[in-house]
């Protein structure tokens, strides 16, 4: 404290809330439920703006990546309006359904507008 908090001066006393900061939580672990098959669950996440446009004119990306396998995709985006992100999910979907699997779960940060909008919705609702 002494090195922290300049003209700290002990005087013995317990601090309470000092005690209860130490204190230490039980904390309940659940085990997780690995997926069994490829593109069970599909993590995804966009990126950027980036101050430095590519030469392409992207200037975010998005990821995709399989819980299973690891497989990570990548696209790289002009902008983040919800028809270019939804475009790039149904190139990721058709990528997927031409090796024969099926998304069946989506993982996300419900970006409010790359992932949380009527369009793509509707997109993983079929």
């Amino acid at each position: 404290m002494k090195s922290i908090v300049k003209g700290y001066v002990d005087d013995g006393d317990i601090c309470e809330v000092c005690i209860q900061a130490k204190l230490r939580r039980k904390i309940i672990r659940v085990p997780v439920q690995r997926t069994t098959t490829p593109f069970e669950l599909v993590h995804s996440d966009l990126c950027g703006p980036f101050a430095v446009r590519s030469s392409g004119g992207a200037q975010y990306f998005i990821v995709y990546i399989d819980d299973y396998s690891r497989h990570t995709e990548v696209a790289v985006l002009p902008d983040k309006r919800a028809d270019t992100c939804t475009a790039a999910f149904q190139w990721f979907q058709a990528k997927v359904d031409g090796w024969g699997y099926d998304i069946r779960r989506f993982r996300s940060d419900n970006g409010s507008g790359e992932y949380n909008n009527k369009m793509f919705r509707s997109i993983l609702a079929a």
